[in-house]
């Protein structure tokens, strides 16, 4: 999932759910879930930060097989857009919604939840700099990471208060 909607995951956590005047007591599905995150899969995913990935895998494909100096210097260039993605993200929210409360803590959260995320991923590619650590094994290590991660995270982001309350 996006580093936007991660950002506005945490900094909507303090929010309830606004329901229309005269609807309190109708059970609509639509006030129940929040809408940006729909399912459980989005749930998993959420903290994810699917740009700097596309933005990895792009580069990956582009400079094909090389030395692993190389490589690294892709995931750490990599690796360094994912505070750029929150604090962007951030300043978006803000310039559009003025109202939002400053939480550069949540923030902090979210730009780790999506730094571990990422190496997590980028360890599970085939052409990843981990390869020189680990070896053949990297990737398994890392997908196993990948879906570790993925299942904790949304249940961690809750219990930290950055997850929308139900």
């Amino acid at each position: 999932m996006a580093i936007v909607t991660m950002t506005q995951l945490a900094l909507s956590a303090d929010k309830s759910a606004a329901r229309a005047p005269g609807l309190e007591g109708v059970e609509d599905a639509a006030v129940k879930l929040d809408q940006n995150v729909a399912s459980a899969l989005d749930q998993m995913v959420a903290y994810v930060p699917s740009e700097v990935i596309g933005i990895y895998v792009a580069g990956v494909g582009i400079i094909g097989a090389t030395s692993g100096v190389v490589k690294w210097t892709l995931f750490w260039l990599a690796l360094a857009l994912v505070p750029l993605f929150v604090w962007l993200a951030d300043r978006i929210a803000r310039q559009s919604n003025p109202s939002l409360p400053r939480a550069p803590g949540k923030l902090v959260l979210v730009g780790s939840f999506a730094v571990c995320a990422f190496t997590a991923w980028a360890s599970a590619l085939p052409d990843t700099p981990f390869a020189s650590l680990w070896g053949e094994e990297a990737t398994r290590y890392g997908s196993f990471a990948a879906v570790v991660l993925a299942a904790l995270m949304p249940k961690i982001a809750a219990a930290l208060g950055l997850a929308p309350k139900p």
